[in-house]
């Protein structure tokens, strides 16, 4: 194939914030890959927040499609028409996630119109994932999934360890690693102090990400409470939308703890976010699961030092001396935040520049874009392999 590069199609879940990180990482890189100044198309499924969160694609129009049947599946005819439309010759197709139909209509999209589908598994290999409703997935796999993986002449991952999920699937298509981008915080602001007033004075360790059991909250905040934060003037702020109701697990866990330094402070989007980075003196991110998750690049980039686990995936991270890695449960935790605890100021601050400069050099989205976009031609036979492709 040597045709002119057509349209980028990017098929996902959601358009809204319910898909928690992809919404952020998968409506920055399409908008990315528009301001470079290839057409760019956004298809996903409608949810109850798809309305309020279009604006946030624009200049892009992502179009959500209404679902029919159990909402598990995700089956939308509209999307399945839609694709089939959009796939002229040139077009790219962009899966990010797997597991449902979308997937089913990439496949039969790339079958019929000859259009290649670079896959974004998008952390969904990952072995904590892949043990999440197994016998579904098993049956999703042998419907069409594994079909529809095998048969993309790239997939996409954001780092190393993905890859090897990727490998350990048993998969040898050539992969990309591209990691997520970040946008770099606007300059400090006189916006008031998103704390609760009790907790002036104090440090705050912030969790921002979907409240959601791979997140490790539930090691977390017994892990906090026994590390005494009233006697050392630290708090914890959650922040993050609720799903699954796994809210309420939460709030008998805090209750339970019985510290009135560690609080649910709901999701925070837009400028209450960036206050809270602002604000934040620690961040941590303690998860089972991940892909490559974007509200650590976002906490790195603010300049705040990050506590995580190995399944982030972001070894550099460490190796930047910009965070601290430790096993995602409750003694290993206590360790991690004690260690920060007994650090200076200075030398948190000094942390938190680190992250900064690892961000900025390489982790925006202006650079992301234009890797995926020599990924996308080289699968279209217009260009060289891309240095950030492996082959198996």
């Amino acid at each position: 194939m040597n045709t002119a590069q057509g349209p980028v199609i990017m098929v996902t879940h959601s358009l809204s914030r319910r898909a928690g990180g992809l919404y952020f990482s998968v409506r920055r890189l399409a908008q990315s890959i528009h301001d470079l100044g290839v057409s760019t198309r956004v298809l996903g499924l409608a949810d109850a927040d798809a309305g309020r969160d279009r604006a946030a694609w624009l200049p892009l129009k992502a179009e959500a499609f209404a679902t029919a049947g159990p909402a598990g599946l995700g089956y939308a005819p509209g999307l399945f028409r839609a694709l089939d439309e959009a796939a002229t010759p040139g077009a790219v197709m962009h899966l990010h996630g797997l597991w449902k139909l979308p997937s089913l209509a990439v496949l039969r999209t790339a079958r019929k119109r000859r259009v290649p589908a670079v896959i974004s598994p998008s952390g969904m290999l990952d072995a904590w994932a892949l043990r999440q409703s197994a016998c579904k997935k098993r049956l999703v796999r042998f419907a069409y999934e594994d079909a529809n993986l095998r048969e993309s002449p790239c997939i996409h991952v954001l780092c190393q360890p993905e890859l090897d999920q990727v490998r350990a699937f048993g998969l040898r298509n050539p992969v990309a690693i591209i990691p997520n981008g970040v946008d770099l915080p606007p300059p400090e602001s006189d916006a008031a102090d998103p704390a609760p007033a009790e907790w002036h004075g104090r440090r705050i360790a912030l969790f921002l990400s979907r409240l959601h059991p791979k997140k490790g909250l539930d090691e977390l905040i017994p892990a906090f409470a026994r590390c005494d934060p009233d006697r050392h003037g630290w708090a914890l702020a959650i922040a993050g939308p609720d799903e699954g109701g796994y809210e309420a697990v939460l709030r008998r866990q805090i209750a339970a703890a019985g510290s009135p330094f560690i609080r649910l402070v709901g999701p925070q989007y837009g400028p209450a976010k960036d206050a809270w980075l602002r604000r934040a003196d620690l961040f941590v991110l303690p998860s089972f699961s991940e892909g490559f998750p974007i509200a650590l690049l976002e906490a790195l980039a603010a300049g705040v030092p990050a506590l995580m686990t190995p399944a982030c995936n972001f070894p550099e991270c460490e190796r930047a001396g910009a965070a601290i890695t430790v096993a995602p449960e409750r003694h290993a935790l206590a360790d991690g935040l004690r260690r920060f605890w007994a650090m200076s100021s200075e030398a948190r601050r000094d942390m938190g520049q680190r992250g900064h400069q690892l961000v900025a050099r390489g982790y925006t989205w202006p650079n992301v874009a234009a890797q995926m976009l020599a990924v996308y031609r080289w699968t279209l036979g217009q260009g060289d392999q891309p240095s950030c492709v492996v082959k198996a």
